[in-house]
């Protein structure tokens, strides 16, 4: 099998995608089979591409989600009110609903893969880079 690509994982293994669509981690040890095919691969001028970090990596707490609404509200007009109303039209099962808003108000972190950024974003016209940038600028608010 040929190596199509490789890159490193947050948590050093490498990913690595052969001919086929066949994936495999493998770990950067260099006795092991894998990271030597890789190694020859590597000869031959391929690189395995560095880590890049995701918002899917830092949950957000309640104060730092609470700055990505603000901000997204003064760039895009996005506020709570609004989230609310698309969430009891686009939830039709009240008690979901209220699921859904006891979360938007009262978790106490925030995790950027949750079905619910997917399901408002069309509705307040952002894109996921939208939320991924003001993402990764409020994970560092302290």
């Amino acid at each position: 099998m040929q190596i199509q690509s490789a890159s490193f994982t947050k948590e050093g293994s490498i990913r690595v995608v052969f001919s086929g669509g066949l994936v495999r981690f493998v770990p950067p040890v260099a006795a092991n089979r894998d990271r030597r095919k890789l190694a020859a691969w590597e000869n031959q001028g391929n690189t395995i591409e560095p880590y890049v970090e995701s918002p899917e990596d830092f949950p957000l707490s309640q104060m730092q989600f609470k700055a990505v609404l603000m901000s997204l509200g003064r760039t895009h007009g996005v506020t709570l009110d609004a989230i609310e109303n698309a969430i009891d039209e686009m939830v039709p099962d009240p008690d979901q609903a209220d699921l859904a808003k006891a979360r938007l108000h009262y978790s106490s972190s925030y995790n950027r893969s949750h079905p619910l950024f997917d399901l408002l974003k069309g509705r307040m016209g952002l894109t996921d880079e939208d939320i991924d940038r003001t993402w990764m600028l409020a994970r560092t608010i302290t």
